[in-house]
Formats: structure tokens, C-alpha cells, sequence
């Protein structure tokens, strides 16, 4: 952890805090959500002895991604891996699906050292693709499904996960301490949301449109 919290503010051009609490209420401290620029940045320690989870305030879920691969390619040099799970177009109108897995480190100049990808490019209509050395733990055979919706799952990202001694769907995985990165970008953000607004825009709430 010390080591993020020594380097972000170099790539972050901005600072970091400690913050308290359980996990949800230190991701509800990164509000506002934002579009279109550098959002802040949670950090979480946790169960794994020298693992540190990252997550930002991207309002569209997008940010981290690019972030991760930067910090473990570039600045600490180090084993990274990045999940992402998005429900389908048809689950959540706001947005296309898709499910990604990818290994980070220093072997690639973008830090990007395998990556699996399957994206809804288009309602009910899925791209899929790898690239980079295969895992040990990967399920292959799974790649050859003859449908394409179903060659990367969220349970085979929870495997993966678990093969490298990770939980990052279970929240008692998250222990604490927490730090905020920020900088005085988000101040000047155009399109910025509370939590609740970002899933409306996506799909996501079951609650109605706010009315003025």
C-alpha cells in the first residue's frame, strides 16, 4: 500500500488522503462520479498479504482499467491483474455489456501482459478475443464455445480470481486502512453524478427519475 500511496500523486497530479469507514462508505466518498476526466481513486488494502484493490469514480465504470495497467507497467513495476463484469445491454438498457480479465505487469511497455475481453458492441452482439500468453488457471475450452456470450463469465472471472489468491466479489475481502487520490479536476467536471443519478443513467436503479 505505501508504495501507491508514495507514486499516485506523481501520476495523479493531485494528493491523497486517509479515509475511515467500512468499505461502501469509503466508495460513496468518491462522489461526485465523473465523465471525461481523471477521476479519483480509492485504494483498499486487504486480506491478500501485499495486494492492494483500486477503484475510481468513473460514472460510466470505464477508468480504472487503464490506470491499473499504468501503475503496474510503468511506475511500480509489479503483477497486476484487472476484472471487469458489465451486464448486458437487455439487463441494463444505460449501457453494453461485456466482461474483461487481463494480467498486468512490466513485461509490456502498457503494462497490458494478457488480456481476454468479450464486448457487447452492439445489443445481443458480442466480440471476443484474447491476447497474450495464457494463464495456467484459464479455461480454454471455454473460449470455444460456439456462443460468444458465453466464452467469458463472471463466475470464470471469480476462478480466475481465486486462482491467484484474490476475492474481490466478496466485500469482507476489503479490510482497511482506505485512501482517496484526488486532484482539482473533478471540481471543474461538466458531467458529474451522485451515485443514484449514474445508475439511472445506466440501467442500473430501481428507483425513479428524480423530479424538480
Amino acid at each position: 500500500m505505501q508504495g501507491f500511496i508514495d507514486r499516485l500523486p506523481t501520476l495523479e497530479k493531485g494528493r491523497v488522503a486517509p479515509v475511515s469507514g467500512s468499505l461502501e462508505q469509503c466508495l460513496l466518498q468518491l462522489q461526485p462520479l465523473t465523465i471525461g476526466y481523471r477521476p479519483r481513486i480509492l485504494l483498499a488494502s486487504t486480506r491478500a498479504p501485499g495486494w492492494t484493490a483500486i477503484f475510481d469514480a468513473d460514472a460510466l465504470g470505464h477508468g480504472v482499467g487503464e490506470r491499473t495497467a499504468m501503475l503496474a507497467g510503468t511506475i511500480m513495476k509489479t503483477r497486476g491483474y484487472f476484472f471487469c463484469s458489465i451486464r448486458p445491454k437487455k439487463e441494463a438498457p444505460g449501457q453494453l455489456g461485456g466482461c474483461q480479465f487481463r494480467v498486468l505487469g512490466p513485461e509490456k511497455r502498457l503494462g497490458f501482459v494478457r488480456s481476454v475481453n468479450l464486448i457487447e458492441n452492439t445489443p445481443g452482439h458480442w466480440y471476443f478475443e484474447a491476447r497474450g500468453p495464457v494463464q495456467s488457471f484459464e479455461d480454454e475450452a471455454a473460449y470455444r464455445r460456439r456462443r460468444k456470450s458465453e466464452r467469458l463469465t463472471q463466475q470464470m472471472l471469480v476462478d480466475y480470481a481465486a486462482a491467484v489468491g484474490l476475492r474481490p466479489w466478496e466485500e469482507d475481502f476489503y479490510t482497511g486502512p482506505y485512501w482517496i487520490a484526488s486532484n482539482d479536476l473533478t471540481a471543474t467536471a461538466k458531467c458529474s453524478y451522485t451515485l443514484e443519478q449514474a445508475r439511472q443513467r445506466l440501467g442500473l436503479s430501481t428507483e425513479p427519475p428524480a423530479t424538480t
